[in-house]
């Protein structure tokens, strides 16, 4: 069965109603973490709208070929205790 990883940006689900509050992936999209910042992590998925460079308005410099939820931490610089719960959460 299929896993899924569910984000958003709102506390309350109530408020989850907008744009861009919240995203839904497969944990078959995952592709990986970054760190970005002493308490910032990214994650990366496949995105969820592909784009062509085949596309004739699409400019092939400007093509996004991976989304990023960014997860701030609540500890400065624990990003790899982060990543390994993660990744035991992932595999389990």
């Amino acid at each position: 069965m299929e896993k899924y990883l569910y984000f958003r940006t709102v506390d309350a689900i109530g408020n989850d109603d907008a744009a861009g509050d919240s995203a839904c992936y497969p944990l078959s999209s995952f592709m990986g973490f970054v760190p970005s910042a002493d308490d910032t992590l990214n994650l990366y998925f496949k995105p969820a709208i592909a784009h062509s460079a085949n596309d004739p308005d699409d400019d092939a410099a400007n093509i996004i070929n991976n989304d990023k939820i960014v997860v701030s931490l609540s500890t400065v610089n624990t990003h790899k205790t982060v990543m390994q719960d993660l990744a035991r959460l992932f595999s389990g």
